[in-house]
């Protein structure tokens, strides 16, 4: 049985997606909200951090290639993100983050 250190399958998630958008393979915002959530249950400010990066690469894909709007970020999206925040321990500097999310 292979031992997997804290964040593999987010980091496993994450990397697979980024390679589909690298390889410009097809992709939705519910593949970004399977990492999302990924990183969510790590609960740490690390995967808070991963978190917003990947809220902030769908929003700059999505304007960038002038994507379809099924594949912009929905609500699921932000609550994935928001769910980070919520479970990293970050205190008040998180509920910042998390208020500037939602503007």
């Amino acid at each position: 049985r292979m031992v997997r250190t804290k964040g593999f399958r987010a980091h496993q998630a994450e990397r697979a997606l980024r390679e589909r958008i690298e390889e410009k393979q097809p992709f939705d915002n519910i593949s970004f909200n399977i990492c999302l959530n990924a990183w969510a249950h790590e609960r740490s400010r690390e995967a808070a951090h991963r978190a917003d990066k990947l809220f902030q690469l769908l929003k700059d894909i999505y304007h960038e290639r002038n994507l379809p709007n099924f594949l912009r970020p929905d609500t699921y999206t932000y609550a994935a993100v928001l769910n980070a925040h919520a479970k990293c321990g970050g205190g008040r500097d998180m509920a910042l983050r998390a208020e500037q999310i939602l503007q």
